[in-house]
């Protein structure tokens, strides 16, 4: 396919779009350039390299933002996978996956907590999709804590 959900970010979001109404919000960043992420992104591991990430903002207890694939993927087999690598960092925020089959959404994956000051590895099993879909990253931001932070990179499709 010539259209794919795979994305490093090293030279722009790809086909992804940022909805956020709130005041956090996923952006595109040089990891020597953030303040609230990891000091080296997960495809070129230097300072150099961009990922995407939820940046802190005031308002509530927590607020999200979602990162959500701008194109319709095409039905898939069986042996569909997301991979993806994320870095979640001190305590609270959320990450949610979810899978758009117009006309509903079905969650694929959830992570909360502390992972460690590393990029972990996410392979999340899609399936047999029968009709087109996107893919919808969501972050959940707590304001409660400063010191944490969500990340993501290297979006990819496996064996699909």
């Amino acid at each position: 396919e010539k259209i794919c959900a795979d994305c490093d970010f090293e030279n722009s979001t790809c086909q992804y779009e940022i909805d956020s109404y709130s005041a956090v919000e996923w952006k595109r960043v040089q990891a020597r350039s953030s303040n609230n992420g990891p000091v080296i992104d997960n495809t070129l591991k230097t300072p150099l390299g961009y990922y995407m990430y939820i940046e802190a903002g005031s308002g509530g207890f927590y607020d999200y933002s979602s990162l959500l694939l701008n194109v319709q993927l095409k039905p898939c087999s069986a042996t569909c996978e997301l991979e993806f690598y994320y870095h979640m960092f001190g305590k609270s925020d959320d990450l949610t996956i979810y899978m758009y089959t117009f006309p509903g959404y079905t969650k694929l994956y959830e992570l909360s907590g502390d992972f460690g000051d590393k990029w972990n590895l996410a392979r999340v099993p899609i399936g047999r999709v029968t009709r087109n879909f996107r893919i919808d990253f969501d972050g959940k931001r707590y304001f409660n804590d400063a010191d944490h932070d969500l990340s993501i990179d290297d979006i990819r499709l496996v064996n699909c």
